[in-house]
């Protein structure tokens, strides 16, 4: 009869199983505990971030408005000014016009001369 060449398994005692389960419970264990510990902290860093983001868009979109009312009031002063200064021009050429026409003496007429160079620079 022929031997077989193939080594018998390698054979565990009782304890040998028990330590060889505890060793394999203990780490998957610590390895579930460790993957829920970083879930936990990925959670956190989530609502952090989201909560961060939430009140700078905030911030930013109070500011734009604050910065829009700003620009908004200076145009409107800008625009005021430059009404009051057509106005002011105007009126200074209508004065111009009439000290020119109206003036029959010299020294008005040499006022007169001055004040339409003045006038003719608007």
């Amino acid at each position: 009869m022929a031997t077989l060449s193939v080594k018998p398994g390698q054979r565990f005692t009782l304890p040998d199983w028990h330590i060889n389960s505890d060793l394999l419970s203990t780490n998957a264990e610590r390895q579930r505990s460790a993957s829920h510990q970083i879930r936990q902290e990925a959670r956190i860093l989530r609502n952090e971030t989201n909560n961060q983001t939430k009140w700078d868009e905030y911030d930013n979109r109070t500011r734009l408005n604050e910065r829009l009312d700003i620009v908004n009031r200076w145009k409107e002063t800008l625009d005021k000014c430059l009404t009051d200064m057509d106005t002011e021009i105007n009126s200074l050429t209508q004065v111009c016009d009439g000290l020119m026409s109206s003036s029959p003496q010299p020294i008005l007429q040499e006022i007169s001369r001055k004040s339409s160079m003045f006038c003719s620079s608007f």
